[in-house]
């Protein structure tokens, strides 16, 4: 239901792919195409065109046109991030199926589309920035920490890992949350996983606490669905004292925390909190998995989703299924 408008999007750029008035450029670094870098394919291309990239490493880039940019095989963007941004309000930019190491989109009042844009290595860190964007949509990026503003955002099927503390000899690190809205976002997460850093260990003293997993501020609504949203654990510290022995061990935090002018609803997902030590007995219990005084919401039944099956391919048919619970009068 969500991400029905995403998908239309899907099948509005393959569309435009097959169209007679767009051209299609060829990017190939080994020079059988019409250009050997990216940056100079957008530079010719006009709105509506498309850019095929085949193997190889390019340079990185910054989209301002209506374009689609389809990577084929391994395609790498090797340096700093790529970027969007300033599309015009009724224009399409999709980028799929590149490897870089982080991804902003900025003050676009189009659509912007980005599917399985990942790490220019595999583990290598990935950084996702998104800001004062009006229709965003993201499908299988894996992220670091993420804190975007005034946006809506939707994701299926990614995966936000906030950092876990580095342990130290004394005060290591807390964990980083996954997502940590700067307010006023529209978010829309279905089948991702959103997960906070665990707090650093500590030799002596404080131990950190975990990150949590999901923040929302002022005039936040996150529509959750079919994900695993999950708080960091606190880190471990041997100080204590006698009765308490485990005492200065870090916090475990919540998988959602929620101001009063945010709200978050979901359904058919997995909620939970980190863990946090007993500082008398030293036992591990799990938080709650939510914190805060704003607005939850449980849909019931769940809320139904829509996903397309296998990889969409420019020029071609998409076939797509619906996950939802039957209808009790069906039962």
């Amino acid at each position: 239901m969500h991400f029905c408008s995403m998908l239309r999007s899907l099948v509005l750029s393959a569309a435009v792919a097959s169209s007679a008035l767009a051209s299609t450029y060829i990017v190939d670094a080994n020079g059988t195409g019409q250009f050997t870098n990216i940056p100079p394919a957008i530079a010719a291309a006009q709105d509506g065109d498309v850019i095929i990239v085949m193997p190889g490493a390019y340079s990185p880039f910054t989209l301002t046109k209506s374009l689609t940019i389809v990577g084929r095989g391994n395609v790498s963007a090797i340096g700093s991030n790529l970027a969007i941004s300033n599309i015009p309000a009724g224009n399409l930019a999709a980028v799929v199926n590149l490897r870089a190491s982080g991804l902003s989109v900025a003050n676009c009042a189009g659509h912007v589309i980005v599917q399985d844009v990942t790490p220019a290595a595999p583990g290598a860190p990935f950084t996702l920035a998104v800001t004062s964007s009006a229709d965003v949509r993201l499908r299988g990026l894996t992220t670091g920490s993420v804190g975007p503003q005034s946006s809506r955002i939707e994701m299926t099927r990614c995966t936000i890992e906030g950092a876990s503390g580095a342990p130290a000899p004394s005060n290591p690190w807390d964990g980083e949350p996954g997502l940590a809205s700067g307010g006023g976002n529209l978010l829309h997460m279905v089948s991702t996983t959103i997960v906070g850093g665990n707090g650093g260990d500590a030799d002596s003293g404080w131990a950190g606490n975990g990150g949590t997993a999901l923040i929302l501020t002022a005039n936040d609504l996150a529509i959750f669905s079919g994900g695993l949203l999950q708080g960091g654990s606190g880190g471990w510290s041997p100080t204590g004292f006698p009765g308490l022995p485990c005492f200065y061990t870090g916090f475990g935090a919540p998988a959602a925390w929620v101001t009063p002018s945010a709200t978050f609803r979901h359904s058919t997902s997995s909620l939970e909190g980190g863990y946090s030590t007993d500082p008398a007995t030293c036992s591990a219990g799990q938080v709650a998995w939510n914190s805060g005084s704003g607005t939850f919401v449980q849909a019931t039944p769940g809320d139904p989703n829509l996903d397309f099956v296998g990889i969409p391919v420019p020029g071609f048919g998409v076939q797509f299924v619906v996950y939802a619970r039957r209808a009790p009068w069906r039962d």
